[in-house]
């Protein structure tokens, strides 16, 4: 654990770190004769409003970008574009605060989203692009090219060393990722061409990306439509395998908790309680003080049960209990039958009028193909306990 967090804490540090010096490094260097500022603070509004539309996949998101990104390749000083990417990213970052106060995004987190764009502008800065033309296809391609590939070693620093992502699930992000921006970047492109060096190309890109939100925002509701559905579902599930009055496991639960064992390879052990004096609780005080005699035992049986090995109680009949003991010894079986009987015994009578008491049987299999052979002892053993106290089962 220890560890991890290290190496989170180190590649935050040198992916968002090392930005942050070529970054800065480039622009102290390379100084840019000119920054159209208007035109800077047009892209990076745009920018965060693309980034807040966000489609979550695999350990990350993809961001619908690319356009804008293409359209301050064409518009601001290769130099400038890293950083106007990075405020960009931020300035959707304080939105998603404000949205969710919960969510927190770190600076050199942030910085290191940087990367993808430092490939492009490199290219653009080598090559002198400085308008859109046609013929400059070749050129654009390796700056997608560019891109892709200092994002993917970006990804795998901080994702599969940081943070222990597999490789192979951080690849299968980044392919749909890459397939959006080579979807997109040619929207970024015919906007520069129809509207050059001019914050009109933006208003370009404004239909796509809104219709890429609607769509993000209908896909975040089918999820937790899906969510709320699933969580109702085994909600639903679990209320049909629940007794409703002690609030044990029942007779469905029971049956299929048998056929899930018969395969077993384990010792299983088998625990029956019946009810003893229910009929004459009913009849002399009501069925009201029945109901209160069974939830008694139940809660004496639930209380005595081993918590380890998987052990579960349930009802199974009206006066019937059973508890099941995957990877339980006979021995281990035996002393949990003495432990009941002495809890049942020494337990104070329900309202001050009836005593909970249960006759107690016991079998124990091997294994799963000798379930059936043990139910059937510990059947035998609780219709004995009765006979013996001259009672009869329900």
């Amino acid at each position: 654990m220890r560890n991890a967090a290290v190496n989170d804490r180190r590649s935050a540090l040198l992916t968002g770190g090392s930005f942050l010096l070529v970054a800065v490094g480039w622009i102290v260097l390379a100084r840019p004769n000119s920054v159209p500022y208007a035109m800077m603070g047009w892209c990076v509004a745009a920018y965060a409003v693309a980034a807040c539309v966000e489609f979550e996949i695999g350990p990350g998101c993809a961001l619908p970008t690319a356009p804008v990104q293409v359209v301050m390749l064409f518009t601001l000083p290769p130099e400038i574009v890293p950083v106007a990417v990075v405020a960009g990213l931020a300035g959707a970052a304080i939105v998603s605060r404000v949205r969710d106060p919960q969510r927190e995004e770190q600076v050199l987190i942030i910085a290191a989203s940087g990367w993808q764009a430092v490939g492009p502008a490199a290219v653009f800065a080598f090559a002198g692009v400085h308008g859109p033309t046609i013929s400059e296809a070749p050129v654009y391609a390796l700056a997608l090219a560019a891109q892709f590939a200092i994002d993917a070693g970006v990804s795998w620093i901080r994702n599969c060393y940081g943070l222990g992502v597999p490789l192979r699930q951080v690849a299968n992000a980044l392919k749909f990722t890459f397939v959006c921006d080579l979807t997109l970047a040619p929207i970024g492109l015919a906007a520069v061409l129809a509207v050059p060096d001019s914050p009109g190309a933006l208003l370009f890109l404004l239909p796509p990306t809104l219709l890429l939100a609607i769509l993000q925002a209908d896909r975040h509701k089918q999820v937790d439509d899906l969510v709320s559905l699933a969580a109702a579902f085994r909600h639903t599930s679990d209320l049909a395998r629940r007794d409703a009055l002690t609030g044990l496991s029942n007779r469905l639960a029971w049956e299929e908790a048998i056929e899930q064992l018969e395969s077993a390879s384990t010792p299983i052990g088998i625990v029956f309680a019946d009810v003893d004096g229910l009929k004459s609780a009913n009849d002399t005080h009501g069925h009201e003080m029945g109901d209160r005699l069974l939830v008694a035992v139940a809660t004496l049986l639930a209380s005595a049960a081993p918590v380890a090995r998987a052990t579960d109680v349930f009802r199974i009949g009206g006066d019937e209990f059973a508890i099941l003991l995957p990877r339980c010894s006979s021995a281990q079986l035996e002393a949990l039958a003495v432990d009941l009987q002495s809890s049942l015994m020494s337990s104070a009578p329900v309202d001050g009028l009836v005593y909970a008491r249960a006759s107690i049987g016991i079998g124990f299999a091997q294994c799963g193909a000798d379930l059936a052979g043990a139910i059937a002892e510990a059947d035998r053993k609780v219709n004995a306990v009765k006979t013996a106290r001259g009672a009869r089962r329900a």
